[in-house]
């Protein structure tokens, strides 16, 4: 089994508000928490950015991806989340959406990890994460972890293996973990 942390690949445009606001889902609201009710949607762009593709995962400050993407991802990540709609100017009304993890899987070993640590002792990075194999459940293959363990969201092999036979682009294979190396080593 293999763990994947969600990041877009380099050389891709990102989405960028421009509303005026540099609020996230992940600000105000606990992990696992629905934002649907009462959702208003961000208003952004593809950054205009010269010799940059345009993507299927145009991470921003949330983890926004194509109408595309949503489409063949949703028989797989759908039940562990919810899909969330943004104004994109210059593009189809439905052009890029917002996914909003809202499973939480209490599966990371923190003591065989390598954190790094406030002060007060609670982590606020990882450069090596190790995972409960226990734990991981395929059927649950997108998730978060609690609250101040790490603040990204998390992939199984499959997803990253859907996209790749979907051609879609502009996600980043950050492997974190697979069952038979452990953790990687992830530099800043």
């Amino acid at each position: 089994m293999e763990v994947y942390e969600y990041r877009p690949a380099d050389g891709f445009r990102p989405w960028e508000r421009t509303d005026g606001s540099l609020a996230r889902i992940r600000d105000d609201v606990p992990d696992g928490v629905s934002v649907a009710e009462g959702w208003v949607p961000p208003r952004g762009r593809l950054a205009p950015l010269p010799g940059r593709r345009r993507g299927d995962f145009p991470f921003a400050i949330d983890p926004t991806m194509s109408a595309r993407a949503r489409e063949v991802l949703d028989p797989l990540i759908g039940h562990c989340g919810e899909w969330l709609r943004v104004e994109t100017e210059g593009e189809d009304e439905d052009a890029f959406v917002i996914f909003n993890v809202t499973t939480v899987v209490d599966c990371i070993d923190e003591p065989a990890s390598e954190m790094l640590r406030f002060d007060d002792g609670r982590p606020y990075a990882a450069t090596q994460l190790a995972f409960r194999p226990e734990r991981l459940d395929p059927a649950r293959p997108v998730f978060r972890t609690p609250e101040g363990v790490t603040t990204a969201f998390y992939m199984l092999g499959p997803v990253v293996e859907r996209v790749a036979e979907a051609g879609l682009v502009g996600l980043g294979d950050r492997l974190r973990w697979d069952a038979e190396g452990g953790p990687r080593l992830f530099p800043f």
